[in-house]
């Protein structure tokens, strides 16, 4: 069946391919693809339906004729560097010089912005403790009240 449907419709579609039909008797049938490297493989298509039998076609046209191996990187080098790939920012200073969108808006140093928001901040009073503007306290360096 393949043959009588499919055969002319894979030829149109890979011109590139080199498809000879040949009636043996008493012989299992096969597909065998012959590749311009010299490999070449042989395919049992016996019990196999139409759709089986165009996708091992297009896989045998697909394929180049090598042994499939495992690709372990998508890349290779015979003489690997010891500092790592390169990348786009490889050679690129790694500080920031330019201003960032807060100093844009407000150029003054940040140690100014923080103080004036710690003033404005609110204070919130816990009862039984004492109030921090009324009672004045005074601490020693080692950090003890002085009375």
């Amino acid at each position: 069946d393949f043959v009588e449907r499919e055969v002319i419709d894979f030829a149109r579609r890979n011109p590139g391919v080199v498809i000879y039909v040949n009636s043996r008797p008493c012989c299992v049938p096969r597909v065998v693809a012959e590749y311009l490297n010299g490999a070449v493989r042989e395919e049992s298509i016996h019990c196999k339906s139409v759709e089986e039998i165009s996708t091992l076609v297009q896989k045998l046209a697909d394929q180049s004729g090598l042994d499939v191996i495992r690709i372990r990187k998508p890349f290779h080098t015979d003489n690997p560097s010891i500092q790592g790939q390169w990348h786009p920012f490889t050679n690129k200073p790694t500080t920031f010089s330019g201003l960032r969108p807060r100093e844009v808006q407000d150029p003054a140093p940040a140690q100014d912005t923080v103080l004036r928001l710690s003033a404005v901040a609110p204070q919130i009073l816990l009862p039984g403790w004492p109030d921090p503007l009324e009672d004045k306290l005074s601490f020693d360096p080692a950090g003890r009240r002085e009375t």
